[in-house]
């Protein structure tokens, strides 16, 4: 299989913007600007038929962009406009018929067509979502017409012989089970109107056999099967047994403050918001300097002061995984035996999550198996899930 292959097969306009944003010729030339423009026009007009309600805005909207396109002033109008919309709206009141139609007609107020036709079709595609009341064969159905429309519109832009970061038989797997790429970073994410129906025996059998903490977690949070203050405390518990059996007790000393202030959240003597107030929250700080063991402990006691519980506790045992890594620089058996203990322990500690049917879960069996196929690992960041691969811990 080729990229040219991807091209042409691919249902999702999201990984046909990857091709053209992941490759320097084609964002900046100008024919394919053009065509993203369009192509966010023609998405707009296809919104603006189903439903109408803020037909005066398309109008305008329509106008800008074609002028845009036929005088080719670098989106410099389209600009000068978001910002008078936005400068009005803080002055009056915001009277919109239909807030998913106006946010696509929204999107395309922006000098980069790239990121208007990626808004544009994300917004489109909540539109439809709503629109649809439910109908998935009426949003599959939308999505594939405004995958084939924007092939139409751009060619085949796609040529032998160029490499991109991702192999074209992932991106085929990931396009299959509705996984998308963050355009920035190199998470992906689920986002899917064609989930296969949930397969509880599959995922028994997965956690069974699962030994990778990270997608344990996953699948607890995603069965709503944790206590808050319970997996916190777990998370915390580790975090002390890993530093202790590494050797590092005088860390627990110095980072004492910290710790307690995590343990008087969990027992609720302190308020969560009052902890959070103290964290670092991007987790810049321990990225400075030497001592890397040091740092990713200090990392992970940080992240256990994040408000959301599944960032807290999953980004804590990454930045423990990855203290276990640089200690398991000296000690080759250190981070296989820690590891294992850990997932045994989760398991002592709670039950496989899909033994009961009410604990169902919204997720793809397919998809997860294709993630782990290609050693993605989940992560939540603000309540968000999203795969990043293995070598990110």
């Amino acid at each position: 299989m080729t990229y040219v292959d991807c091209w042409k097969n691919i249902k999702d306009v999201r990984w046909l913007l990857y091709f053209v944003r992941n490759n320097n010729k084609l964002s900046e030339d100008y024919a394919v600007k053009l065509g993203l423009m369009k192509f966010a026009l023609n998405t707009a007009k296809d919104v603006n038929r189903l439903s109408g309600k803020e037909r005066r805005m398309f109008e305008h909207i329509e106008e800008l962009i074609t002028e845009n396109m036929i005088t080719g002033n670098e989106g410099l109008r389209l600009e000068n406009k978001r910002k008078s919309y936005l400068n009005k709206l803080k002055s009056e009141p915001l009277n919109v018929k239909d807030m998913f139609e106006f946010n696509t007609y929204f999107a395309m107020l922006t000098e980069d067509p790239l990121n208007a036709a990626e808004k544009v079709y994300i917004n489109a595609l909540k539109f439809i979502r709503n629109f649809a009341e439910g109908n998935k064969q009426i949003i599959l159905d939308f999505k594939r017409k405004l995958a084939d429309d924007f092939r139409e519109i751009l060619g085949g832009i796609i040529e032998e012989g160029v490499e991109f970061d991702l192999e074209p038989e992932v991106i085929m797997d990931f396009d299959r089970n509705s996984i998308y790429k963050e355009h920035i970073f190199s998470d992906v994410y689920f986002d899917g109107d064609d989930k296969e129906e949930f397969n509880l025996k599959g995922f028994y059998n997965l956690w069974e056999k699962e030994q990778n903490v990270m997608w344990m977690l996953y699948f607890l949070f995603q069965c709503r099967n944790t206590n808050d203050e319970k997996i916190r405390q777990f998370t915390l518990n580790t975090l002390i047994e890993a530093v202790t059996k590494a050797g590092n007790k005088n860390l627990l000393e110095l980072f004492s403050n910290h710790l307690k202030m995590v343990q008087d959240a969990i027992y609720g003597t302190v308020s969560k918001e009052e902890v959070y107030a103290t964290s670092y929250k991007d987790n810049v700080l321990p990225f400075m300097g030497f001592f890397m063991f040091r740092n990713m402990v200090y990392a992970a006691i940080n992240a256990l002061k994040y408000m959301n519980t599944e960032s807290a506790v999953t980004n804590a045992f990454r930045f423990l995984y990855r203290a276990i890594g640089y200690h398991s620089g000296k000690d080759k058996s250190f981070c296989k035996t820690i590891s294992k203990e850990i997932s045994e322990n989760l398991k002592k500690e709670y039950s496989n999550p899909f033994d009961d049917f009410f604990h169902k879960a919204d997720i793809s069996y397919d998809g997860v198996a294709i993630l782990k196929k290609h050693n993605y690992k989940p992560i939540s960041h603000n309540g968000k899930w999203n795969f990043v691969p293995n070598n990110y811990f």
